[in-house]
């Protein structure tokens, strides 16, 4: 019999630290798995398509808007890493022909509410050289930074003014995928996500709640 597994048989011996040994060991030839564990950062930019969900009188369509921040992962295998970002982005909510306190008009309100999105999210990883998809899924709080509403008539003529109405924050829960494409010793990286607002952003309005709902779709550079 091997002396190393008889002297953790009988008691003798460092037997404590060959098995730790022969454990990382193993762990480390999993595949995905690596001991060392790493950071990377990135940065973004891309465009973002919202909508408000919920009761209301009007019927809401997307507004557009660029979106763009920066981030960082850690990265616990080849497969996981958890990822926390700081995010700006535009969202709101377009209505034609709007219904303003219960009148309807053939004004055009646009709903404009920036941002700064927070979201910490777990990401899976499909280990490969090459172009490599991922997927993540998680939460994110958002602070808003401004909001303003802009009346558009028929003729062209406009009003626009802060919306003091729009809640403060925001939770939301988000899911995305996307693909890495290695460029010289980085990585440049494409991905889409669905933003699911869980807050009411009118408090005032607590038996007619809105959510925000967005897709945003961004280009980066991951180092």
């Amino acid at each position: 019999m091997n002396t190393a597994i008889w002297s953790c048989i009988t008691g003798s011996g460092s037997c404590t630290r060959r098995v730790l040994a022969v454990t990382v060991l193993a762990l480390a030839s999993l595949p995905g798995t690596t001991v060392a564990q790493s950071w990377s950062a990135h940065i973004s930019a891309g465009w973002a398509a919202s909508t408000f969900t919920g009761d209301s009188d009007n019927d809401f369509v997307h507004r557009n808007s660029l979106a763009g921040g920066g981030g960082a992962t850690f990265n616990v295998s080849r497969i996981l890493g958890v990822r926390a970002e700081l995010l700006y982005v535009v969202r709101g909510a377009v209505a034609r022909d709007a219904v303003i306190d219960g009148v309807a008009t053939q004004l055009e309100a646009t709903f404009s509410v920036a941002y700064l999105d927070v979201p910490v999210v777990l990401i899976a990883r499909l280990p490969r050289t090459g172009v490599a998809p991922y997927a993540f899924a998680g939460g994110q709080y958002a602070r808003n930074v401004d909001a303003r509403l802009r009346l558009t008539s028929p003729g062209g003529a406009t009003v626009e003014e802060g919306d003091s109405s729009i809640a403060s924050s925001d939770f939301a829960l988000v899911a995305g995928a996307g693909v890495t494409v290695p460029f010289s010793t980085e990585e440049v990286f494409v991905e889409v996500r669905y933003t699911s607002g869980q807050s009411n952003i009118r408090p005032d309005r607590p038996d007619a709640p809105l959510s925000n709902s967005s897709f945003v779709l961004v280009a980066g550079l991951r180092f």
